[in-house]
């Protein structure tokens, strides 16, 4: 029977009106299933246009099925919950369906076992490329996911830092990188301005924002001033100065006149008693070292250039500096 069944569509073109039945629709399905090893229904998955032609199923695949492989195995196993996504191309127009992309972001978080709500933000392209995604993250969402899932939970406040990348341009909107520190101080606990001198690049980086941090250059400070720019922000009580801070001889004069205030240095005869250590402790050990070289008489006499200082007068205080 199975040898006959294949005379027919074995040998040329098939009888007129043939393939209008359903009879020898299906025969012809059965009998190409047997021959491409197709033992269950999820293998159907695999089935192409290239398939049929080589197979005499050019003409059956074009002309009743609009050249559509899916629609071939949707008629032979009608019952079968199909995903359309699976087969190695949708339907034409099938990702414009709201409808659909909600059965497959749906069909996605359930096969990746994400039970908790947060459990999205590990969702990644890599999971839409490797579950036949590809084609709905790529020409519907170009490729945002977060876009996908912001379509997906319309409802759900949205963190997109937490994603594992965020969406190409984003840190470029002032209101993006606000609401983020926003978040992250109210998770820091951040009350007063006064308070974000305590954070690290590491703080940052553990919370999400390590891109965001990198467009500072890595400067703590930079990011925070973008913040809050009209608080008086003094970068040395930071983790660490921008790069190239101290080399600017109006930082230098900034700090060592807080400096000056800091200890109750009134006068310039107040400044022999500066130590080594008044740097280390107010975070500009890096401009003593750096950029004075450990002499506390450069230091001086960047603050009180006209003052005629003794230098003589600063060996005390270096050696109870213990520098």
């Amino acid at each position: 029977m199975e040898q006959s069944c294949e005379m027919r569509w074995g040998r040329g073109r098939v009888p007129h009106g043939f393939w209008d039945e359903k009879e020898n629709r299906l025969a012809y399905l059965q009998w190409l299933g047997l021959k491409l090893g197709m033992q269950c229904p999820e293998d159907w998955y695999a089935i192409q246009r290239q398939h049929f032609i080589r197979n005499y199923g050019g003409g059956l695949l074009g002309v009743w099925y609009r050249d559509s492989p899916q629609a071939a195995v949707r008629e032979l196993l009608p019952d079968y919950p199909w995903r359309p996504w699976l087969f190695k191309r949708t339907p034409q127009g099938y990702w414009t369906s709201a409808e659909n992309r909600r059965a497959y972001m749906k069909w996605l978080t359930r096969k990746l076992k994400f039970r908790r709500r947060d459990d999205i933000y590990g969702l990644s392209k890599q999971d839409f490329t490797e579950n036949g995604g590809a084609g709905l993250l790529g020409n519907h969402y170009d490729w945002s996911v977060v876009a996908a899932v912001r379509e997906f939970r319309p409802s759900m406040n949205l963190h997109e830092w937490k994603f594992n990348s965020v969406p190409q341009g984003f840190w470029n909107v002032a209101e993006n990188r606000e609401r983020y520190m926003d978040w992250l101080g109210e998770r820091l606990r951040i009350r007063t301005p006064e308070l974000w001198y305590r954070i690290s690049g590491k703080d940052i980086e553990q919370n999400y924002g390590g891109t965001l941090l990198t467009r500072f250059g890595g400067s703590v400070y930079r990011m925070v001033e973008d913040f809050q720019p009209h608080f008086d922000w003094k970068p040395w009580l930071f983790e660490s100065t921008p790069s190239g801070y101290w080399g600017v001889l109006e930082n230098r004069q900034q700090y060592l006149h807080w400096l000056g205030a800091q200890v109750n240095f009134k006068r310039p005869y107040d400044w022999y008693d500066l130590h080594g250590s008044h740097f280390y402790r107010t975070g500009a050990g890096q401009l003593y070292t750096h950029v004075y070289r450990y002499s506390l008489l450069s230091a001086v006499q960047e603050r009180y250039p006209n003052f005629n200082w003794k230098a003589e007068r600063f060996g005390q205080a270096i050696a109870s500096s213990g520098v």
